[in-house]
């Protein structure tokens, strides 16, 4: 099996002989995908697999058996942060500070450093855009997965989770971010999109985080900033009409963080 997903174009996936060979198109975003899974691996050793560098753009490791749903019960949601909370805590360890994994906001602005003329469509959607702070201390931050949606997360039955995959976001983030990122993405099915629903489902899982309302909605303008701006950068580069107005279109996005805006 061969195949192309996600915003990363040349990103590819084999599957053969029980191991996932991952390639990347360069060797920073290797590098990231291999570090995050590394140390997830030393902190979820039954979760996810012990990756292994083959040459500088691509890694393998044991394949992961399971199944994914695309929305998670609150009872789902609170098993995948039990077990996330343990990679979440070795990010606190002195010796992992200088460990070379950007920050969420050095990577939205690096990608805003790449195109300027799009930015008018973001204006258009009526998108917020956040307020990044450059200046963070690593010390306040952790090591997140940031990517935490349905088809990475794997599972044996409907309480048990089986594996976690696919770590090239892996960033250092404020607490909680990757944990509302989750509460949002595992919340809906673009494909069977129904927006009240969402809302009940996300905020029932926010209120198990026992964090403040405007928390939770500036973290969700973050990640809907980046998403919209990605797919705006990867549109201009491949031109691909799925990108825009596929079943994650640009007005979904738009109408989830109306909903948040108006809810909380």
């Amino acid at each position: 099996m061969k195949y192309l997903y996600g915003l990363s174009k040349n990103k590819i996936y084999l599957s053969a002989n029980g191991k996932i060979i991952k390639s990347f198109p360069d060797s920073k975003q290797m590098l990231r995908s291999y570090t995050g899974q590394a140390l997830a691996s030393n902190a979820l050793p039954s979760l996810v697999k012990i990756p292994k560098i083959i040459n500088s753009n691509t890694i393998s490791y044991d394949f992961v058996s399971g199944y994914s749903v695309p929305t998670l019960s609150l009872k789902q949601f609170l098993e995948v942060r039990r077990n996330l909370n343990r990679f979440h805590t070795i990010s606190h360890k002195d010796h992992l500070q200088n460990i070379n994994i950007p920050t969420y906001n050095n990577y939205i602005e690096e990608i805003l450093k790449n195109f300027t003329s799009e930015l008018s469509l973001i204006s258009s959607l009526k998108i917020k855009r956040p307020h990044l702070t450059s200046t963070l201390s690593k010390s306040n931050l952790y090591l997140s997965h940031m990517d935490l949606h349905g088809n990475n997360l794997l599972w044996k039955d409907t309480a048990s989770l089986a594996g976690i995959i696919d770590f090239d976001q892996v960033a250092w983030v404020p607490s909680h971010l990757d944990d509302v990122i989750m509460a949002l993405r595992t919340s809906f099915d673009f494909n069977h999109f129904y927006p009240e629903k969402t809302l009940s489902l996300f905020k029932s899982k926010v209120e198990s985080l026992q964090i403040s309302n405007s928390s939770a909605k500036q973290f969700i303008y973050i990640y809907i900033y980046k998403v919209i701006i990605e797919k705006i950068y990867y549109f201009s580069e491949y031109h691909d009409l799925n990108i825009i107005y596929g079943s994650d279109s640009l007005d979904k996005w738009a109408i989830i963080e109306q909903l948040i805006d108006r809810s909380f």
